[in-house]
């Protein structure tokens, strides 16, 4: 029998009581990189030797087989499970998140949005397990400086009220703490995340799906920053050669002995708000998708609430739709995506973004997405359900433990889940957003 859990409402509110500050119309600084092209629209071309493209050949489009065997998996091999790993009709599919404070923002504004969607199949589980301060080689080589974040992850799952062995999908983003050189840099990530893919199919044995983002837009950061720009542009080279190393055989990677099935998820870069610097003018991807000074908060590289809303929705709606994902994560009774699918995290159809550079620093502790709970471990279940798909005027969150921090600690611009859900609801009406 699948745990049932405590339901805690953490919190209640009102749309109305949620403050709205005014969105401003244009950025000061860093809201265009000249000489960056999102690789999705550098296609064939070069950039600094390389070709663009989310898969070889300058294709955004994932290879004929590689997609086949994916789909192959979906659809038998991602069933509920219980804490054994036995296929079983009330056990749970749990779908985790690798990464560092940013990737938790992501993830936690996805938690929202799902929870809120009745087309979310109740067997599915979310556990964040990325943790704050926490970039790729300290999750890829833990045992250099005797770092605990597997551990960390261990007890994350563990306190949802699920086992290992239920771990069937994961979602990646990462970064380097330090900048460097190109290509030097991305190639240094790529090894990284080879190795985080490897360790994480050895400690969850039915883990089959991994799905890999690059970094978000870092030109509002400044200079000195957290990986400004073209650090961040660098990140999706260092996820197209990890997903092509698979693809060409690379044993270290051989599915399912070595690593489960790789495969970009959503591409988060854009260029900010395009060549002309303007919202809703020249976007910063040729499917529109575009990244404003206020997705972020004052120092350039965490998300504010929108930034967080954004992160959430792109991942919705590429795990909704990506026809390796929504066998499992959407229900039966689902009505049909509007689209004919998503391939590598672009859809020609509409605009495929979501949310997350690093905070490789502060250890959790800028009050981000974890913002209930101060940093620590949380985890929830998109269960058709939850208090949160009635929340139409009011939202509640819902997590298997007590949060360990109080309500007082939350920043405003972090939110909890609740509030984030309904103020970027009312943001959004103010915005144009492709």
């Amino acid at each position: 029998m699948r745990m049932e859990r405590q339901l805690l409402v953490v919190a209640a509110l009102a749309l109305g009581a949620v403050s709205v500050s005014a969105r401003a119309q244009s950025c000061p600084v860093g809201a265009y990189t000249p000489g960056l092209t999102p690789l999705t629209d550098l296609g064939a071309g070069m950039y600094m030797g390389q070709q663009g493209g989310l898969y070889p050949g300058g294709s955004n489009v994932r290879p004929a087989g590689h997609e086949a065997t994916g789909v192959t998996i979906a659809t038998s091999q991602i069933v509920p499970r219980n804490a054994a790993g036995a296929p079983d009709p009330s056990g749970a599919i749990v779908f985790i998140s690798i990464g560092m404070s940013n990737t938790r923002q992501a993830f936690d504004g996805f938690i929202a949005q799902a929870a809120a969607d009745p087309d979310i199949d109740a067997h599915v589980a979310l556990v964040n397990g990325a943790i704050g301060g926490m970039p790729a080689p300290r999750w890829a080589y833990p045992e250099i400086a005797g770092w605990t974040t597997w551990e960390r992850l261990d007890e994350s799952i563990a306190s949802a009220g699920y086992a290992g062995a239920q771990v069937q999908v994961v979602w990646i983003k990462q970064s380097l703490m330090e900048g460097g050189s190109f290509p030097n840099m991305p190639n240094a990530l790529r090894d990284a995340l080879r190795e985080i893919v490897r360790i994480a199919r050895s400690r969850f044995p039915n883990l089959r799906l991994a799905y890999v983002s690059s970094r978000t837009y870092g030109g509002y950061a400044p200079p000195t920053g957290l990986n400004p720009e073209p650090i961040a542009y660098w990140g999706g080279f260092a996820t197209k050669w990890l997903v092509a190393a698979q693809l060409s055989g690379d044993p270290a990677l051989a599915y399912p002995a070595q690593a489960p099935w790789l495969s970009w998820g959503p591409y988060l870069w854009a260029n900010g708000l395009g060549s002309d610097g303007i919202e809703g003018g020249v976007p910063g991807r040729s499917d529109g998708v575009e990244w404003h000074c206020n997705d972020f908060d004052g120092g350039g590289t965490h998300e504010s609430a929108m930034g967080m809303e954004q992160a959430g929705r792109m991942l919705l709606d590429f795990f909704k739709t990506d026809p390796t994902a929504r066998p499992w994560f959407v229900g039966d009774g689902a009505s049909e995506p509007p689209d004919a699918g998503v391939v590598g995290g672009v859809d020609a159809g509409r605009p495929r973004d979501a949310g997350g550079v690093s905070s490789e620093r502060d250890g959790g502790a800028r009050g981000d997405a974890s913002a209930v709970d101060g940093g620590g471990s949380r985890s929830y279940d998109a269960l058709g359900a939850s208090p949160l798909a009635s929340a139409s005027h009011g939202c509640a969150v819902v997590e298997g433990t007590a949060p360990r921090g109080p309500l007082s600690s939350m920043s405003t611009a972090a939110l909890s889940i609740c509030a984030l859900l309904l103020r970027s609801r009312s943001l959004r009406s103010s915005r144009r957003r492709p």
